[in-house]
């Protein structure tokens, strides 16, 4: 280590040179000669301290430590800076020139290649092969975080070639936190599919399964035009399911469908279209009040006995209004009261043509045509009256037969194995058979020879051919058969009239022939 002159220090002109001085130079000459620092290949052994700043590779240091940098290429080489040895090693390479100049690189090689960052006693960032993990010294994917992943209130998460916001500039998807979405204070996590090059992304965004068979299966799809599927990669309409959709749980009745009409137009009906297949005709519309079946037959099924209800059970609920013609091919039960006039099928065989009012008798051929369940109904063949007091008479011409029996749903039954297909034909071989052009175009109460018709056999009845000039008629008498072709007259001989009274009149006629009102009632 240096020494310390003897003084007189430093000598004068005149002062002694001792031995002991110069021993002491020849001393510290011979120890710098054996401790000196030589520029290359020399070892330090021992502690270094450096009171000003150290350059290496270039002569004027900006900072304690200053390298000069320029070993990028941590790969191939140990780099700038090297912390290790040849088997572990930390190296940091910075580029000072051409086309990756400030580009730096720090690389953990040897072992489990690790490079950790972290913060005081926790490893946080975790850098490994071509993975980072953030909470995890393990990553096995380009980024693994243990732990929960937050972003900023304005942050966008990005996929593939879109912006970060506003007008789309490519392809892609942006995640976003949207504070005012739906209002002031409204907040949305927003998922938006962005296109470059279209009014509506040619795209989507889809929610899939996939198993261990690698098979993809979309369960909701929602496409750039707005169209949302359920079950479909490809909607046709503005929510497509394509399989059975349920709603409410399987034990609750709170589940309910409401559809509201376009532009929120009090005006507007919202309706459901139910089409068959591939098909675009409808097949069931539902609008407002009314249910449609505009291209073929509604059908109302039941299965096992069950039952179709209409209306309510309570005391004084509204009714059903039918309009048209109703067919039952079963039994009808009333239990109230009953309005109207009952009537029953004939067939003209009289020859003439026959109009509402006529009044007609049994002919004399025995009746040969059934239908309804089991043909338990006959048709009977009848004739205008021309007899007064004709104990053959059977009712009044109401109208003519236009409609086909109701058939079953044999697709329906197809699917059905444990019921029988029942026969809903009720039997009769019809003479006429009228397109609903023709029916329109039709007088109804004309029934022409060797047609079906409807006559009225019980009931009040607006029209009945009457000859008041055989007698006056009154409310209330009773009224029979006459001589005059098709008409009735008043019972003017009780005795006789046994078994061929044809009801009551309802108005009066005090002469002529005309219709009248009558209550029908065969005696």
């Amino acid at each position: 280590m240096p020494f310390t002159p003897n003084p007189p220090f430093p000598k004068s002109k005149g002062d002694a040179l001792r031995s002991d001085d110069w021993n002491q130079l020849t001393q510290e000459v011979q120890r710098l000669d054996t401790d000196k620092l030589n520029k290359a290949g020399d070892l330090i052994d021992g502690s270094l301290t450096i009171s000003g700043s150290l350059a290496i590779g270039r002569k004027s240091p900006q900072a304690p430590l200053h390298l000069a940098g320029g070993n990028w290429d941590v790969s191939n080489t140990e780099g700038d800076l090297k912390i290790g040895d040849d088997t572990y090693r930390l190296k940091v390479g910075v580029a000072t020139a051409g086309g990756g100049a400030g580009d730096v690189r720090i690389r953990a090689q040897g072992g489990t290649n690790r490079l950790l960052l972290g913060s005081g006693k926790d490893d946080v960032l975790t850098v490994q092969n071509a993975n980072v993990g953030i909470g995890t010294i393990t990553p096995d994917a380009k980024l693994t975080v243990a732990g929960a992943l937050k972003f900023s209130g304005d942050g966008t998460l990005i996929f593939y070639q879109t912006n970060e916001s506003g007008t789309p500039n490519g392809d892609g998807f942006r995640f976003r936190y949207d504070e005012t979405f739906f209002g002031s204070t409204r907040d949305a996590l927003v998922i938006e599919k962005t296109d470059g090059n279209s009014t509506d992304p040619d795209g989507g965004i889809a929610f899939v399964n996939t198993g261990n068979d690698g098979t993809v299966e979309t369960s909701l799809a929602i496409r750039g035009d707005g169209r949302v599927g359920i079950g479909t990669t490809n909607p046709a309409a503005r929510l497509h399911i394509e399989d059975t959709a349920q709603i409410g749980a399987t034990n609750s009745t709170n589940g309910r469908l409401t559809i509201y009409g376009t532009g929120n137009n009090a005006s507007a009906a919202g309706a459901l279209t139910i089409r068959s297949g591939s098909s675009t005709s409808t097949q069931l519309f539902l609008d407002r009040n009314e249910v449609n079946c505009q291209d073929n037959t509604l059908y109302l099924n039941f299965w096992s006995n069950k039952q179709v209800r209409v209306g309510r059970s309570a005391s004084g609920a509204g009714g059903m209004y039918v309009y048209g013609n109703l067919h039952a091919t079963g039994n009808i039960t009333a239990g109230g009261n009953k309005s109207g006039y009952v009537t029953d099928r004939f067939i003209n065989q009289s020859g003439d043509l026959l109009d509402a009012g006529d009044v007609v008798v049994l002919g004399t051929s025995s009746t040969g045509v059934f239908y309804g369940k089991n043909d338990a109904i006959p048709v009977p063949e009848v004739d205008l009256t021309t007899n007064a007091y004709d104990h053959r008479v059977c009712g009044i011409v109401a109208e003519i037969v236009v409609e086909e029996p109701p058939e079953a749903p044999e697709a329906a039954l197809a699917d059905r194995s444990d019921l029988q297909n029942t026969n809903y034909d009720d039997g009769i071989k019809r003479l006429q058979v009228f397109s609903p052009e023709e029916v329109d175009k039709m007088d109804l109460e004309k029934v022409e020879a060797g047609q079906f018709g409807n006559m009225v056999t019980l009931g009040c009845f607006a029209y009945c051919k009457v000859d008041a000039d055989i007698a006056p008629i009154e409310v209330g008498d009773l009224l029979t058969t006459s001589p005059t072709k098709g008409h009735a007259q008043k019972v003017l001989h009780p005795e006789k009239a046994m078994g061929t009274v044809l009801g009551k009149a309802l108005a009066t006629l005090f002469k002529g022939k005309g219709k009248i009102p009558v209550l029908v009632m065969l005696q």
